[in-house]
Formats: C-alpha cells, sequence, structure tokens
C-alpha cells in the first residue's frame, strides 16, 4: 500500500520499501537502504554499510571497514588495522603493528619494537634495545651497551668499555688505559744515560750523534723514535718495536743513529733508549729526559717511477701482449699533502720537431690526491696520445695546482715520439745497482732490446758487456730490458761499486714491435778507432767499446753483516784459541775488507790476544 502499517510484518519484502517504517524490524534486510536510519539496530548487519554512522555502536562489528572512521572507538580492536590513522591513540595497543608508525608516540611503549624506527626518539627507553641501532643518540645512556657499535658516538661516555672501539674517538681519554707495558725492565747504575743529542735533517732523515755517559765498558745499543703531534713514547717496548737501533762496543765514542722514511716539514719529537748487551736498560723516566725536538726540511717530491725514452704517437700501434711499461708513464708522490688537495696535470711541450702541441694530450689529463691518501694510492699514470703522423722529441712536466703545490717539487721528463712508419730508437744503458744482498748487479737498459741475439738462460758477460772479470762473471737476461750480473764462483777480483761497466758495439737492437720493419732499427754503435789506439796496441779493446757505459751504484738497502763468532768459552792455560767466523753471512759472496777485533776483559792484558787475532784470524783474502 502507499501507506505502511503500523505494525511491521514478520517476513519482510525482498525489496525494501521507498519509505522505512518508525519502527524496525526485529531482523535486519539482507539489502540495507542507501540512507541509513536515524536509530540504529541493536544487531548491526554482517555487511557494514557504505556510509557509516556518525555514531559509532555499542559493539564494534566483526570486520572492521577498510577506511577508518573519522572519530576511533574508546575501546581498540584485538587486531589492529591494516592501515594505522595519521594520528595515534592516546592509549596505544597492548600489540604493536609490525610496521611501526610514521609519526611515534610521545610516550614510548614499555617493551621496545623488534624493529626499531630509522630515526631515534628524543626520549630514549629505559630498557635498550637488545641490537643497537645504526645511528646512535645525541645523548649517551648511563650504562654503556655490552655490544658496543661500530662508529663511535661524539660524545664518549663518562666510563669506557672494557674492549676498545674498532674506530677511536677523535677525542683522547683523559684518563689513559694501564697495562703492564709501562713496566719498567731491569735497569742498574752502570747503564750509561744519554748526556747531548745533536741532530741534522733532510727532509725525509734525521741523522743524530748521541754522546753516552761513560759509566760502562760494556757493549749495547741506542734506540731512537720520532713521533708527531707531541707524542710521548707509551712504554719502553715501543721504543724497542718502533725506534731505530744502533749498536755500539763502547760507550765512550758518539753514536750515530740516522732515522730515515719521515715526512717532509713536520715537527718530530725524538727519544732515546739505551739498552745493554745483558737486557738491562734505560727507565721510563730516563727516556722522557732525553726528548729532543726536531723538524725536517722542505720539500714533499713527486717523481716519475716509469717513463718510456720513446713512444708511438698512434696507441692502437701496440697490441695487447705489449708491455704497458712500453708506452704508460707512472709517477709517484712520496707523501700525502698535509692540508687541501693537490691536482697533477701532465703538461707536454715541443722540444724538437714540427708536431702541433694541441694535437698531443695526455690521457688522463690529471689526477687529484688528498691527505687521506696512503702511499699506494699516491701514484697517477698516463699515456700520450696523437696522430699516427706525429713525431718529435717532448718535455713532459708535471704541473701541480693545489693548497699543498707550494710543498712540492716538479719532476719532467723527455720523450721520443715516433709516427708508425719510423725506425726504433737503439737502446742505451740506463744504471747497473748492486742487489742489497751484494750478490748481484741488475744492469737496466733504457728500453726493451732484442737481447743482442743471445737465447742461452745464462752466458759469460763478456759477449755483450766489459767490466773487471767480464770473461769469469755469468750475465742472464731477466726481461727485455735488464740483465743479472751474478759473482758466484768468479775467481780474482770481482764488480765493486764505483767500477765501469760498457756495453760493445753493433750488438743491440731496441725489441721488435709487430707491423714494423725490424732490420731497420737503429744498433748502438761503437765509437771509431783513433790513430793513437792502433799505436799504442789497443786494437781489440777500442774495437769492442760501446759509445754507452755507466758507473754501479751501491745497494739502496744493503745488508748488515751478521757475525757468528765460534769459540769455546773457556780453555786450559797450555791449551791453543780456535776461532771460527766462517758462517758469518753478509759479505756478498766475496772476501771481508775490513776486519777488527776487540778484546774486553774483567781484568788482565787484552793486547797480545788482540794481535794473535787480527794476525791469524783475517778473513780478508778467502
Amino acid at each position: 500500500t502507499g501507506q505502511p502499517t503500523g505494525q511491521p510484518t514478520g517476513q519482510p519484502t525482498g525489496q525494501p520499501t521507498g519509505q522505512p517504517t518508525g519502527q524496525p524490524t526485529g531482523q535486519p534486510t539482507s539489502q540495507p537502504t542507501g540512507q541509513p536510519t536515524g536509530q540504529p539496530t541493536g544487531q548491526p548487519t554482517g555487511q557494514p554499510t557504505g556510509q557509516p554512522t556518525g555514531q559509532p555502536t555499542g559493539q564494534p562489528t566483526g570486520q572492521p571497514t577498510g577506511q577508518p572512521t573519522g572519530q576511533p572507538t574508546n575501546q581498540p580492536t584485538g587486531q589492529p588495522t591494516g592501515q594505522p590513522t595519521g594520528q595515534p591513540t592516546g592509549q596505544p595497543t597492548s600489540q604493536p603493528t609490525g610496521q611501526p608508525t610514521g609519526q611515534p608516540t610521545g610516550q614510548p611503549t614499555g617493551q621496545p619494537t623488534g624493529q626499531p624506527t630509522g630515526q631515534p626518539t628524543g626520549q630514549p627507553t629505559g630498557q635498550p634495545t637488545g641490537q643497537p641501532t645504526s645511528r646512535p643518540s645525541m645523548q649517551p645512556t648511563g650504562q654503556p651497551t655490552s655490544k658496543p657499535t661500530g662508529q663511535p658516538s661524539s660524545r664518549p661516555s663518562g666510563q669506557p668499555t672494557g674492549q676498545p672501539s674498532a674506530i677511536p674517538s677523535g677525542q683522547p681519554s683523559s684518563k689513559p688505559t694501564i697495562g703492564d707495558h709501562f713496566l719498567t725492565p731491569t735497569s742498574g747504575s752502570s747503564v750509561p744515560k744519554v748526556v747531548s743529542v745533536t741532530a741534522t735533517s733532510t727532509s725525509h732523515n734525521i741523522s743524530f750523534v748521541v754522546s753516552l755517559s761513560a759509566s760502562t765498558a760494556s757493549a749495547g745499543a741506542v734506540y731512537c723514535i720520532a713521533l708527531q703531534n707531541g707524542g710521548i713514547p707509551t712504554s719502553i717496548g715501543a721504543m724497542i718495536s718502533g725506534g731505530t737501533a744502533k749498536q755500539y762496543l763502547s760507550s765512550n765514542a758518539p753514536i750515530t743513529v740516522v732515522m730515515s722514511g719521515l715526512l717532509p716539514l713536520v715537527t718530530y719529537n725524538t727519544y732515546f733508549y739505551v739498552q745493554l748487551s745483558d737486557g738491562s736498560g734505560s727507565t721510563y723516566l730516563d727516556i722522557l729526559s732525553t726528548l729532543k725536538v726536531v723538524a725536517t726540511s722542505c720539500c714533499q717530491h713527486i717523481a716519475f717511477t716509469n717513463a718510456p725514452v720513446y713512444v708511438f704517437g698512434d696507441v692502437t700501434q701496440y697490441s695487447s701482449s705489449t708491455s704497458s711499461l712500453n708506452y704508460i708513464f707512472s709517477y709517484a708522490l712520496d707523501s700525502a699533502p698535509f692540508s687541501g688537495s693537490i691536482t697533477v696535470t701532465p703538461t707536454i711541450t715541443l722540444t724538437s720537431g714540427s708536431a702541433l702541441t694541441d694535437k698531443i694530450t695526455a690521457v688522463p689529463a690529471s689526477a687529484t690526491f688528498y691527505p687521506s691518501y696512503t702511499l699506494t694510492k699516491l701514484q697517477g699514470n698516463f699515456y700520450i696520445s696523437t696522430t699516427s703522423a706525429t713525431s718529435g722529441t717532448f718535455l713532459i712536466s708535471l704541473a701541480l695546482h693545489g693548497s699543498s703545490a707550494a710543498n712540492f717539487t716538479a719532476a719532467s721528463t723527455s720523450v721520443s715520439v715516433l709516427s708508425s712508419n719510423q725506425p726504433l730508437p737503439a737502446p742505451s744503458l740506463l744504471s747497473g745497482i748492486f742487489d742489497n744482498s751484494g750478490g748481484y748487479v741488475s744492469v737496466t737498459f733504457s728500453i726493451p732490446t732484442d737481447q743482442a741475439g743471445i737465447t742461452d738462460s745464462t752466458w759469460l758477460c763478456s759477449r755483450l758487456l766489459i767490466f773487471p772479470n767480464s770473461n769469469t762473471t755469468t750475465c742472464s737476461w731477466i726481461t727485455l730490458s735488464v740483465i743479472k750480473v751474478t759473482f758466484a764462483g768468479v775467481i780474482g777480483s770481482s764488480l765493486k761499486p764505483g767500477d765501469t761497466v760498457t756495453v760493445r758495439g753493433g750488438l743491440l737492437r731496441a725489441s721488435c714491435v709487430s707491423g714494423t720493419t725490424c732490420s731497420l732499427n737503429n744498433v748502438l754503435q761503437s765509437r771509431k778507432l783513433k790513430s793513437i789506439d792502433i799505436e799504442s796496441h789497443s786494437f781489440d779493446r777500442v774495437a769492442l767499446t760501446s759509445v754507452t757505459s755507466i758507473t754501479v751504484q751501491k745497494p739502496l738497502n744493503p745488508i748488515t753483516p751478521k757475525i757468528l763468532l765460534v769459540l769455546p768459552t773457556q780453555i786450559g792455560m797450555c791449551s791453543n784459541l780456535t776461532v771460527d767466523l766462517s758462517a758469518s753471512t753478509g759479505s756478498g759472496g766475496r772476501p771481508w775488507t775490513k776486519l777488527v777485533w776487540t778484546v774486553l776483559a774483567g781484568n788482565g792484558i787484552t793486547e797480545d790476544l788482540k794481535n794473535y787475532l787480527s794476525n791469524n784470524y783475517n778473513y780478508l783474502s778467502n
């Protein structure tokens, strides 16, 4: 009917009326009206309405709506919604969400979440998490964690941890750790004192002349350590392990100690420690009293570590099997800049020829170095790139720019740039230097060679080189540009530092490069004979003399001879004394050049025994 009944039917129609009754039915319709009733039913529908009521029900629905209500209920649901509200509730849920809210509550929970937020709370929890946050709070906790962070706090705690951090803080502790490394070894009144120290410095070395009090005749050693930034030695053990030692036989004579490998323009605190052969030594207070402040001089250096004598302008001329040493220029800084940065730019200037310098470039064009760089990172490389037709002689200079550039000395080298069809220049003898052991000499040529056609693994040096006893000395090619001269088994005088090594002429060419005519490469020639040479019957000697000779240099870091003295601890009055030094090492495979005997005694005459040893055990001729 057009007018509804006063009493609703027990069975509602399948299609709701357009005008609902004032009294709802006891059983709701399965299809609710599009407009909610003013008085909600006591039993909610199984499916929520698309438009919730402004007043929530006293009993929440078992299935929450996909869109939260604008006014949340006072009683939270047992299961949180998949989409949390933008504004947290005043009373947090007992079960936190798996994903923290973007805006944390002002009051932290009693139990921290298993997944902390990326941004720490302003008020830390009273119970720290088992896993520290990657970003510590600005205010440290009163009780440090048992597992410290990998990155120290900018404000260290007042109580240090039992285990130090892998990265120390920038601000040292006011109270250093105390350990047994401050214990002083046995020291007696017989240990000499350091009475004076004079120092002479260069950019990388400091030479000290140390005078000791003549309180004992015992042999010993002087240790010296150099520390930056006003440092002091932490222990006697640090003096021994980190210092430079110089042994002495008597404290009466001045002792020279040289410290190398230092940085230029740096002020060092230097300290000295004296230790006798019986193990007794200076006290820690004695060490501190020897302080001498020394500054190294200018300058820092940059130098070429590989500089080819010639290169092809067209880098495609080199195959994949070509050694990079043939065309790569390398340089190194001896130390990092003290502040700021330094940029190294290779500049190329034409010294002879007709090439256009704007057509020749260094690749890469520059490299920048910083104070934090270690020695392995203070190195640079580049190659020259130009056209295949370019040829000429160029000067390559390493230009320096930056706030520390004035502290460095510049470096330069000359290079010949060859066109693709140009014959290779002849090799030249570059250097000859003894190995640190003294057992052999490395003879180096300026470029890779054809090895003079010698294919034997070892050969008599006189086939290519001339020096004292070269006809009884063994040589071998180590690389295409290095010959090893070995002295083992050499009879008579051997090559010594300061001697001359000469290359025989007419035998040696540059190593052949693929795509070129090897026979056209220039060969190392001997000089022409003079009439005076023929008249003095020196024809053979002069005919074989090369135009290129070098002087052999001593080792860079020669080994120290190690003396092994074998003799009895006591002998009878009528017994002979037998002394053996044959097991000593460090003579470089040749007789010793000098041997000095020293005899010390508590009482009695020592001169007779010293003369006996000097006359019978000289070891200079065998």
